[in-house]
């Protein structure tokens, strides 16, 4: 059995996983954010011969998790921008 098809075989109950209970899996590239892929783009990918990472390499989480995540970001930029204009505002006084 090759590297691959060992990696693809530790990874059929995750996928088992996310199946039943709707997750996605969630990655990390070196000095990058997360990455997160459903089961589906996931094995679109492993086709591809692309993202075959081992098993401690993956977490499932809640896709509601993750759109949450977002909303903290959005928010956070949000509250930049506004720090940041109320300082054009007043940085010419």
């Amino acid at each position: 059995m090759s590297q691959k098809e060992q990696i693809l075989k530790e990874l059929a109950p995750l996928f088992a996983e996310a199946k039943e209970k709707g997750l996605w899996f969630q990655g990390m590239v070196f000095g990058h954010d997360e990455i997160k892929f459903s089961p589906k783009e996931l094995r679109e990918y492993h086709e591809k011969g692309k993202y075959i990472w081992s098993v401690e390499n993956w977490k499932l989480i809640d896709p509601e998790k993750i759109i949450q995540g977002f909303e903290r970001k959005l928010e956070r930029i949000k509250n930049e921008r506004w720090k940041f204009s109320e300082r054009m505002a007043h940085g010419n006084d």
